[in-house]
């Protein structure tokens, strides 16, 4: 999902984003005025884009991370090198 100051958020399907494939996404007014929060503390211009991603867990998920923090890890570059 990407955030644009005064257009909103909007979710891309999997591949590099474009403006042809971007949906916008209706959210609460509470999440909009979070997400300006958020550009303002990492002091982002107006005019830049901010990549946001969602994380989803159950219960039992969060337990488990709890119970053993060391073993839990994301790899963010699967697939770049071929």
């Amino acid at each position: 999902m990407v955030h644009d100051t005064g257009k909103g958020l909007y979710a891309h399907a999997k591949g590099r984003p474009d403006g042809e494939r971007k949906s916008q996404l209706n959210c609460p007014e509470i999440l909009v005025e979070k997400l300006i929060e958020l550009r303002k503390d990492f002091g982002l211009h107006d005019d830049t884009q901010m990549l946001v991603m969602l994380s989803i867990s159950t219960k039992d998920m969060n337990r488990y991370v709890s119970m053993y923090p060391e073993v839990w890890f994301i790899d963010c570059t699967a697939g770049e090198s071929y």
